[in-house]
């Protein structure tokens, strides 16, 4: 049963830490999972890469995605990524496929439009100079998620209440850990959307630990097949609360544990994993340290739209 009462934890004292992006063995720094300072190492590497080095680590993370540890089941363990000017493109021929390019026809170079798209979103985010879509636009990305319902807590809420998506596409419950969302996903689920996206904040770090958050994602999602045969099922990375609030929350500390479990259950279970920590932007945290403002909707809206349904006609 999802609907497992759940006890409080002994929280520190006063107030209380923070990390991020993908259990110890699949993100950052691997030892005793106690160690905070591994997790403010980590956070720190993520916060100092280049746009060219995300767009590389998204390209690569995609690739291990579709091969290594989807034939394997290892967990995943990333590795600093190689400073590229360029990510390499995916190809849109099959693997066995041969195309020979004619010695007159040069091939293509440079950063594909896409690429230079998403450069460009990651440069908006890192300067914080976000632009606000406009009515026809916003409508466009609407239109385009008509099929595909988010999922969550309050951090999935500011999707209405920021004005991006309409109240009927979004199902959340304030406060709830997963195991409070059963009654949330079936509600969902009778809608009978195409794509479910998941997007959850820091509630469970207090109540769960990494192995068990896993498993109750496995469990919602599995709810979700059953009543939804041939449903996309998407998870976004649990992202780490603000410098500030990581500065006095050790119990926030371990959320990048967390984010890293359920990235490696996705790997090897066909859930796709939506990694966002290129918006993780100290300039986009509310005061509250864990909810993030309009600006960041906004870019999350483009993002997760191109990574459930694809570039064909995104406004850029």
């Amino acid at each position: 049963m999802l609907n497992k009462p759940r006890t409080q934890r002994n929280r520190m004292p006063a107030a209380l830490l923070a990390c991020v992006l993908l259990g110890a063995a699949a993100c950052g720094p691997q030892g005793d999972p106690s160690d905070l300072s591994a997790g403010k190492a980590y956070l720190a590497r993520l916060e100092s890469r280049e746009v060219a080095d995300v767009l590389a680590e998204q390209s690569r993370m995609a690739a291990e995605h579709e091969s290594v540890d989807a034939s394997t089941g290892a967990p995943y363990v990333p590795t600093e990524p190689v400073p590229s000017s360029v990510p390499e493109p995916p190809s849109s021929v099959p693997p066995e496929t041969t195309v020979t390019v004619p010695e007159t026809e040069p091939a293509p170079s440079g950063p594909s439009e896409e690429e230079r798209t998403l450069s460009a979103w990651a440069q908006e985010a890192a300067e914080n100079r976000v632009r606000m879509l406009s009515a026809s636009e916003l409508a466009w990305f609407r239109n385009r998620l008509s099929d595909t319902v988010f999922i969550g807590d309050s951090v999935a809420q500011a999707l209405v209440t920021e004005g991006v998506l309409p109240e009927n596409r979004v199902f959340f419950k304030r406060g709830a850990i997963l195991r409070d969302l059963e009654e949330t996903v079936l509600q969902a689920a009778a809608s009978y959307p195409k794509n479910v996206v998941f997007f959850k904040g820091l509630n469970d770090v207090d109540y769960e630990t990494p192995a068990t958050y896993a498993e109750t994602y496995a469990a919602l999602c599995s709810r979700i097949k059953e009543a939804l045969p041939g449903v996309r099922i998407f998870i976004c990375a649990l992202l780490p609360p603000s410098n500030a609030l990581g500065a006095v929350r050790e119990d926030l500390a371990r959320s990048w544990m967390f984010d890293n479990e359920i990235h490696a259950w996705c790997v090897n279970s066909g859930v796709t994993y939506i990694d966002l920590h290129w918006l993780v932007q100290q300039h986009f945290y509310l005061p509250d340290g864990i909810h993030f403002n309009k600006a960041f909707y906004q870019l999350f809206l483009r993002y997760v739209t191109v990574c459930v349904k694809g570039w064909e006609g995104v406004p850029r």
